[in-house]
């Protein structure tokens, strides 16, 4: 891998180095990445060297069969339960040293991704079919899970079960449906905020769904998992789980937030200033 190295000076010239771009107004801007934590992230590479580790998980160059079969199992808590990351589409996805283990439409599939200013990294390996792809794009813009996930029904159609399909087949059961699920949501939307990270979140219906919003994130679709407790995921932020905080006057006063990184951080929801 000659072209692959972690960047920890951030003043250092690396000859074929892209820039980061993202989109205001329709114009193109430079969105700079200038600093160089080593580790999560400032890892320059290519797809031709992320073949090579690829291909190294099938015929060990670094490493041998017992390491490789190590990282692709999954990672444990000391009560012996597996790490999970979230659940989505129906599938439990867990941790694995680094990679994210998942039940992809009838097929075992190994990932993972990142993102950085506008750079846009993704990695899926399905190791039963020898098949894996590598998106890499330094548009902020570009969705590298959606056109990869493309990339992997031309491929392996025939061996994905079909998708999920959730809609109602009766189209006055879904308007009744809609409207009742929509004016249920209503009592979430307000403004929530987080002293001590000092961030703040909008929750707002759009039609009849319940989005988070953030000045710096995309828009992120809850899905809703119980009374009071919603899912989502996005291109720019990790899986998480929200739960609603409502006391015993029925009063909505916060939601706590977890992801597998951070537990029930919580954010109270703020009066609107006028």
């Amino acid at each position: 891998m000659n072209s692959t190295q972690f960047y920890d000076d951030h003043q250092q010239i690396v000859k074929n180095r892209a820039d980061s771009y993202e989109k205001v107004n329709e114009t193109y801007q430079h969105k700079r990445l200038n600093y160089a934590n080593v580790g999560a992230t400032s890892l320059l590479t290519t797809v031709e060297d992320l073949s090579k580790w690829v291909l190294n998980f099938e015929d060990p160059v670094v490493g041998n069969p017992k390491l490789i079969a190590a990282f692709n199992s999954p990672s444990y808590l000391d009560n012996g339960q597996k790490i999970v990351y979230t659940v989505l589409d129906g599938d439990t996805i867990y941790h694995a040293k680094g990679q994210l283990l998942r039940h992809y439409r009838g097929i075992d599939m190994i990932n993972h991704g990142g993102h950085d200013a506008g750079f846009r990294a993704f990695l899926a390996r399905f190791p039963d079919q020898r098949f894996a792809y590598i998106t890499l794009s330094n548009d902020e813009n570009y969705n590298v899970l959606k056109n990869g996930m493309a990339i992997t029904e031309l491929y392996l159609g025939k061996e994905l079960t079909a998708k999920r399909n959730n809609k109602s087949t009766s189209q006055n059961t879904s308007i009744k449906k809609s409207a009742s699920y929509r004016a249920a949501l209503k009592k979430f939307e307000g403004n929530y905020y987080n002293d001590e990270l000092s961030t703040n979140y909008t929750i707002k219906v759009a039609g009849d769904k319940l989005i988070l919003t953030h000045i710096r994130l995309s828009d992120v679709e809850l899905n809703r998992n119980g009374e009071t407790k919603f899912s989502g995921t996005g291109e720019q932020i990790f899986a998480f789980d929200i739960e609603f905080i409502i006391n015993n006057s029925q009063q909505l006063s916060g939601f706590f937030i977890s992801n597998f990184g951070a537990k029930n951080i919580r954010f109270n929801k703020v009066e609107d200033q006028h």
